[in-house]
């Protein structure tokens, strides 16, 4: 049959429409698959090259923007937070989890969620903050519980086993290995044999016995045999199997396997990595008397470190040598090197308090915006609400509405501002109360007690000039008149409107360490101009009220303070190494109560962070004008 020219005009225009089709399907999943193949190049960076991982994240994202992949930009963003975890910049993992956040919920995409949880509990636990960790773990297991059962939860497992080393650090292991169990599960059920692996790993530091030990790392070999994309895992399995068999004498397998280790380690490029091995290595050289190759290794690891500026691991390799140079009776280049150690993990610890302090200012402020967003929120829902009221009722109906509103807003605000002032001019009667009352001891104690003391010097010197306890009795009242001269300054700061704050506390703690022996305090300070006059005054009291309450709780022996400048805020932190306190079972004493008014009287926040037998830090926020 012959078709007329009409039909094949149609069948020809239905051919182009198909063959369009297909084109832009096949131009759509060749952009996906390239911002995968630069999603698997930036992981495989991670921990080799930061660089190299942000020029193929950010390569990734521009072909994301172009095709309008949201999934694949919270992809993106995982990636950029893996990557800041492992070089330890944990502020820029943060901020980059709150973006990923924002986004998601912007996007409505729920099945992300789930891992923004996940991932800012890494970043609080790696911070030191394991409670509020395990509530954005918890947090992220209830989303992902949310989830209908036939979305995919691809994280899961890996949920599951950060959890899992949570309780791990903190000498949890029943829950730990409970975890764990639940992670090596989802993983089978997943098909994730990472997690499986890295699950199997930690299982092998929770066993006691050899045989339970064996078993975890054979089933670690049996998948990194059949995943390649595990393989990278194998430097730690052969560092966990050398350090086994080095315990239990096997010193040949166990130099095989550190040697395996390492050239693996060397091959795709993982410093730290290598770093750490040779610095086990040469423990297995030690053992076997081979210290000429045992120096060489660590002169190795000692390098790699300081090319990474790791200053934690530099002091480990540090005190490493000073093992190494015991073993072979140089005393005195082992204490070298032990100081050595000490200085570099001081170092890394003010570091650590450094980025404690800006990531919890980060934390502070981002939570002050998300409260802010809120608000307006809130605020705009009472308008659609009022506003949708209005339109059901009458146009008569609506003003009264709006008048009773107003009238009942104004009144509460009238209420709240009264409230207010008459709590604030409380606040100021009890702190200036307490400064008169300070004045007033300190001049009882300089011109009163002080001036009887003089007074008793003089007679001493009069009377007493021939006997033969005259020397002894002179310094005891020196001594005295010298302690009270110090308590008296201590109570009100003289030299406060001369010498500024900075200098008026470096004072207060010079004269402290001096007059005690087995008390350390350090401060560390980036205030350059001068403050209000009453902030000064009152953040002096405050150091000083908090020194005094660790020397006389915490017994311990050494107390940091911080006192950092920002633009619109003063933050104060004091740490102290002492047996620390429950601090939501303990009631407040006078001397916290002290301090929390004092903070409250300067609008100021206050946070508490202390465990038993683990110290005390108190961490405030102080704004530069109190409104």
């Amino acid at each position: 049959m012959v078709c007329r020219w009409t039909d094949k005009l149609v069948l020809l225009f239905i051919a182009f429409i198909l063959a369009f089709n297909f084109t832009a399907l096949g131009a759509k999943q060749t952009t996906e698959e390239r911002i995968d193949e630069y999603i698997a190049k930036a992981n495989y960076f991670t921990n080799i090259n930061y660089d190299s991982v942000i020029y193929y994240a950010a390569k990734a994202n521009i072909l994301a923007d172009k095709s309008n992949n949201n999934l694949k930009k919270v992809d993106i963003l995982f990636v950029k937070i893996r990557a800041d975890i492992v070089i330890g910049n944990y502020l820029n993992a943060y901020n980059n989890c709150k973006e990923a956040q924002a986004f998601v919920k912007e996007n409505n995409l729920i099945a992300k969620e789930p891992e923004v949880y996940m991932y800012l509990g890494l970043v609080y636990k790696l911070m030191g903050f394991t409670s509020e960790a395990l509530k954005q773990y918890f947090k992220a297991i209830e989303l992902y519980e949310a989830l209908p059962k036939n979305e995919e939860k691809r994280s899961e497992s890996e949920l599951y086993y950060y959890l899992a080393d949570a309780y791990f650090k903190m000498g949890e292991n029943k829950l730990s290995k409970k975890y764990l169990k639940q992670s090596i599960q989802l993983s089978k059920k997943q098909e994730s044999s990472l997690y499986a692996l890295k699950s199997y790993l930690l299982m092998t530091q929770l066993q006691t016995k050899l045989d339970s030990i064996q078993k975890y790392l054979a089933l670690s070999d049996s998948i990194i045999a059949r995943d390649s994309r595990s393989q990278y895992k194998e430097v730690v399995l052969l560092n966990n199997k050398a350090m086994l068999n080095k315990a239990i004498h096997k010193y040949d397998l166990s130099k095989s396997q550190y040697l395996q280790a390492i050239a693996i380690a060397k091959e795709k490029g993982y410093k730290k990595y290598i770093a750490n091995l040779d610095n086990n290595y040469a423990y297995l050289l030690m053992t076997l008397n081979n210290y000429d190759s045992a120096r060489i290794v660590l002169d190795e690891a000692l390098a790699i470190t300081k090319e990474i500026n790791d200053i934690d691991l530099e002091g480990v390799v540090f005190d490493s040598y000073s093992d190494f140079y015991k073993a072979i009776n140089n005393y005195m280049s082992a204490l070298a090197y032990k100081d050595s150690s000490i200085r570099k993990k001081n170092e890394f610890r003010k570091n650590q308090r450094v980025q404690e302090s800006l990531f919890l200012s980060t934390v502070f402020e981002t939570e002050q915006k998300e409260k802010e967003i809120l608000a307006q929120e809130s605020k705009l829902n009472q308008f659609r609400a009022i506003l949708f009221g209005a339109i059901a009722f009458s146009a008569i109906l609506l003003t009264l509405l709006i008048y009773y509103r107003q009238k009942t807003l104004l009144g509460r605000a009238r209420l709240e501002t009264l409230e207010k002032e008459k709590s604030l001019s409380t606040a100021n009667a009890l702190i200036e109360g307490e400064n008169l009352e300070r004045k007033r001891l300190a001049m009882d104690l300089h011109d009163g007690l002080g001036a009887r003391l003089g007074s008793l010097r003089f007679m001493i010197d009069a009377f007493f000039k021939n006997s033969p306890h005259f020397d002894e009795v002179s310094k005891s009242v020196n001594d005295i008149s010298k302690h009270v001269r110090d308590l008296s300054h201590r109570l009100v700061p003289t030299q406060l409107d001369e010498l500024g704050l900075v200098l008026s506390l470096q004072n207060l703690i010079s004269s402290i360490n001096q007059s005690s022996e087995s008390l350390s305090i350090d401060l560390e300070a980036n205030i350059e101009k001068r403050l209000d006059s009453s902030l000064e005054i009152n953040l002096f009291y405050l150091v000083y009220e908090m020194i005094n309450n660790a020397i006389k709780h915490s017994k311990g022996n050494s107390i940091f303070i911080q006192l950092l400048e920002h633009s619109d805020s003063i933050n104060l932190s004091v740490e102290d190494n002492g047996v620390g306190f429950d601090v939501n079972a303990s009631k407040d004493g006078h001397g916290l109560k002290n301090i929390k008014r004092r903070v409250d009287f300067l609008n100021g926040e206050l946070i508490i962070d202390s465990r038993i037998g683990e110290g005390t830090l108190f961490m405030i926020e102080i704004p530069k004008s109190r409104t």
